[in-house]
């Protein structure tokens, strides 16, 4: 396992001009987000959806959907939003003992890993961008519809 995390100085200085536009791509991303929930919580029986802890006010770059509906297996919808212009990405790790990089290390587990297994499975999200706007969230939600319309 190895980590190469050294920023160069040219991604610093990009890193420090966008710094500026922070304040504005976090609250478009507020809002983005919000305007997501809207209306993909029409799909509530399809997704679990984060749960925010009360007083936080999170940032989300991607919007996380954990698949509820054992019908619905990820690549397939995965493999549809991408046909339709819908970028998707997989959670980085799930349960990272299931990482092979990790298979040998010595570990100890104080408790159950089901869930970060159902992440690492069954778990995708599609970006929030702070240049989307509610055309194109309504095109994702109806791009959802009609691929979950199968399953009614």
């Amino acid at each position: 396992i190895g980590y190469n995390l050294k920023p160069l100085e040219l991604q610093a200085a990009m890193g420090l001009a966008q710094l500026d536009k922070l304040d504005n791509f976090s609250e478009k991303r507020k809002e983005n987000y919000a305007f997501y929930q809207k209306e993909l919580s029409q799909f509530e029986d399809f997704f679990e959806f984060p749960k925010i802890n009360k007083g936080a006010e999170p940032v989300f770059f991607g919007v996380p959907l954990i698949i509820k509906n054992p019908k619905i297996k990820r690549q397939e919808l995965i493999k549809y939003l991408n046909a339709n212009k819908i970028g998707t990405r997989l959670l980085f790790s799930g349960n990272i003992l299931r990482q092979p990089g990790y298979k040998n290390i010595e570990y100890i587990q104080h408790q159950d890993l089901s869930y970060s297994d159902k992440i690492m499975k069954d778990c995708f999200w599609i970006g929030n961008h702070p240049g989307i706007n509610e055309e194109q969230i309504k095109y994702i939600s109806n791009t959802f519809k009609q691929f979950l319309g199968r399953y009614n």
